[in-house]
């Protein structure tokens, strides 16, 4: 009896093409041929969903996710490679990708979430997230936009900043900041680290803390390393390369770790004015960041403008320049994804090229973890 309950209702979501589903217009739709279609066991929108809808509240049973928004549980075979998703409650993929998740996420083979995780993460071989608050455990490769909290990887770990307590079987590396504890079973990396790292191999371009490890290297370092070769560039020479433990102690931490880094009138924890400089002394970039809007100036060594950037609930407007001055490129991103149409223009401000981001963006999750993978 529930085989042939199950085959029926199978049988109609495959072949049938207005079966309470109506045809709803939304933006994670636009760029696909032909409209989702779908079946709901209950309301048009709620209760249990066959397909993809607009939004859904309740269970979502598909084999390729098209839903854009799911407040409830959904199961699919091949998630939204190339859409936008908003997942509030648990969702399950074998291959799985989707915008942002507050709740359960699981990939079982291969999951990303391109903007923001707030909750718990699994995925089998490879794991792709934007910002991540909470927990993520990766059987395999992960890689990582921003981590806050606690990340558990079976191979390897690549963040661009990281804040909390990572755990990995062979490697972690780092190109920003990372703060907290960091336990490696093989090789550690890290532009700039503030608190401790435990690993076979250790390198930190500058540092704040604690080294552990058979090899501890550091060109910038606060602090202790302990370890069979212990490495200090900045100290001199007498005491740069030594055995068992070598520490630098002389200088402020916070100065020493963003010595090129100025906060210049830090409003409170969570609001401040941040600038950098070149080596020569010229502005480099400069920030003003609070909790729910930003907005950052970055300039080439000449003075002119490189890019602006104002963040502001999760929406953000990009404009970026030639050496010039002349304007490159202005555009309005919502969750990671341009929102409408945009020009580039040439070096002396003509229009060169429109850009539809539904053709633009979001190119292929294989794409763009490829190009992540490239850069390390």
């Amino acid at each position: 009896m529930k085989v042939k309950f199950f085959l029926i209702i199978f049988t109609i979501y495959f072949f049938s093409t207005n079966c309470i589903a109506q045809s709803e217009n939304s933006t994670c739709y636009t760029h696909l041929k032909n409209k989702p279609k779908k079946i709901s066991l209950g309301l048009i929108n709620a209760g249990i969903g066959f397909g993809g809808f607009k939004k859904y509240n309740g269970l979502n049973l598909s084999l390729i996710d098209k839903t854009c928004k799911l407040n409830g549980v959904g199961f699919c075979i091949v998630g939204q490679l190339n859409t936008k998703k908003i997942v509030n409650g648990f969702d399950l993929g074998l291959i799985h990708s989707t915008s942002s998740v507050n709740g359960i996420f699981i990939g079982a083979l291969f999951g990303a979430v391109d903007y923001n995780l707030k909750g718990i993460s699994f995925t089998g071989l490879l794991g792709d997230l934007g910002r991540v608050k909470g927990v993520n455990i990766v059987g395999g490769l992960s890689i990582v936009d921003q981590m806050k909290g606690v990340s558990i990887t079976g191979v390897y770990s690549v963040y661009s900043k990281g804040f909390g307590l990572g755990l990995s079987l062979i490697g972690q590396s780092f190109q920003g900041i990372s703060n907290g504890l960091y336990v490696s079973g093989l090789i550690y990396k890290s532009e700039k680290t503030n608190g401790v790292s435990i690993s076979s191999f250790n390198f930190n371009e500058k540092g704040n803390g604690i080294q552990i490890g058979i090899l501890n290297h550091s060109k910038q370092f606060n602090g202790v390393q302990f370890g069979l070769v212990n490495i200090i560039k900045e100290n001199p020479k007498l005491i740069r390369i030594l055995p068992l433990i070598n520490a630098n102690l002389s200088k402020d931490p916070i100065q020493k770790i963003e010595k090129d880094t100025i906060i210049e009138h830090p409003f409170s924890d969570t609001a401040k004015l941040v600038k950098e400089y070149y080596p020569s002394g010229r502005l480099k970039k400069k920030a003003f960041i609070s909790k729910n809007k930003s907005y950052h100036v970055q300039y080439y060594e000449n003075g002119s403008p490189k890019e602006i950037v104002e963040y502001k609930n999760e929406q953000s407007t990009e404009k970026t320049f030639y050496k010039n001055g002349v304007m490159k490129s202005e555009i309005t991103y919502s969750q990671g994804l341009p929102v409408e149409s945009y020009w580039i223009y040439d070096r002396k401000g003509d229009k060169k090229e429109e850009r539809d981001p539904n053709k633009f963006y979001p190119k292929s999750k294989f794409h763009q973890l490829w190009i992540k993978l490239k850069r390390f």
